[in-house]
Formats: structure tokens, sequence, C-alpha cells
């Protein structure tokens, strides 16, 4: 599958949003749930990169290309989640 390509950029998308989610945590929660919920999402995001490894397997890297638009965290992890979810579906 040609798209497997593409998980190259998921894995470098994931990294930058890490950086962003530690710059700006919510000021409503106390610092002990900030924590968890920062623990949780590295949590899920290492699951993630864990699982992207194993798709691409030897597929070479390519630079990825980004657009200028501006998207919300929830509809940049859609994006990828109806990604791989198709590239689940050709390899079954």
């Amino acid at each position: 599958a040609t798209e497997l390509k593409h998980l190259n950029c998921l894995l470098e998308e994931l990294k930058l949003l890490e950086e962003v989610l530690n710059l700006s945590p919510n000021k409503n929660l106390n610092p002990k749930e900030i924590k968890d919920s920062m623990d949780e999402i590295k949590d899920l995001m290492d699951n993630i990169k864990r699982i992207v490894l194993e798709l691409q397997g030897s597929e070479t890297s390519f630079k990825c290309e980004y657009d200028a638009a501006t998207v919300k965290a929830a509809e940049f992890l859609n994006k990828w989640i109806i990604f791989c979810q198709r590239i689940y579906s050709t390899m079954t």
C-alpha cells in the first residue's frame, strides 16, 4: 500500500502535537490532573507510534508536505484515525 509511506508524517505530526500540548496545559485543572492527563496522552501517542512503526515496516521515509491550514486537535486526530482505518482495511 503506497499510503504506508505517509505514516512517517503521522509520527512527525504527533511529535509536534505533543510539544504543543506540553506548552498549553488546561489552566482549569489542578497540577495532578494536568500530569495525569498528559501522562494519558503520552501513553496513547506512544501506542500510536508503536503501531505506526509496525505498519510502516521497511517502507522508506519521504519528505512530508504540510499546508498552512489551522485545524483543531480533534480534527487532526480524526483525519489520522480515518487514514489508519483505511490502511487496516486494505491489509486484512
